[in-house]
Formats: C-alpha cells, structure tokens, sequence
C-alpha cells in the first residue's frame, strides 16, 4: 500500500508541473495498485488528484491520456517504483 499511496503523490506532483504524459503514466500505475490491493483513497487525496488526473486529461486529450495511463498499467511494481524514484530525484535536483 505504501507504493501505492507513493505513486499517487507522484502523480500529483508530476501534473502540478504539467508533465502530463508522465502524470497519466504514474496515475495508471497508481491505479493498478490500487486494483491489486483492493485500498481505495482517502476523500481529501482523492480530491487532490482527481483534479491534478483531470488537468491531464484535458491537456492531453481523453486518446493520449489513455495511452499514457496504459503504459503506468502496463509497468510492474518494481519498475513503477523506479520511475517514481528517479522522477523524484530529477524534481528535487538544482534547476529542474
């Protein structure tokens, strides 16, 4: 659950800085976790991103969205968990 929870927030974050392909691809990944361990988000968390997911949404097309959000599917845990990782590190380095 925590590597869900951690997906969701990337999502979040990725949107807030209008990376929108990249925001569909960690909200599918979230969302598989989500599928998988049957959990389901807190009111105010999914108030956070439902907007962020929704800003996505319309920037990229309900078509691009799709596919984006597919491919986070597609990703297996251990490579979820990578991608949120190094997104993180690249966000928190100087002049990103």
């Amino acid at each position: 659950p925590i590597g869900q929870c951690l997906l969701e927030t990337v999502a979040g974050l990725v949107a807030a800085r209008e990376e929108w392909h990249e925001a569909a691809r960690f909200y599918g990944a979230a969302e598989r976790e989500a599928a998988a361990s049957g959990l389901r988000r807190d009111r105010a968390d999914e108030a956070f991103l439902s907007e962020q997911v929704a800003k996505a949404r319309a920037a990229l097309g309900p078509d691009a969205f799709s596919r984006s959000e597919q491919q986070g599917r597609a990703l297996d845990y251990d490579r979820a968990m990578e991608a949120a990782r190094k997104w993180v590190e690249a966000a928190a380095s100087p002049g990103s």
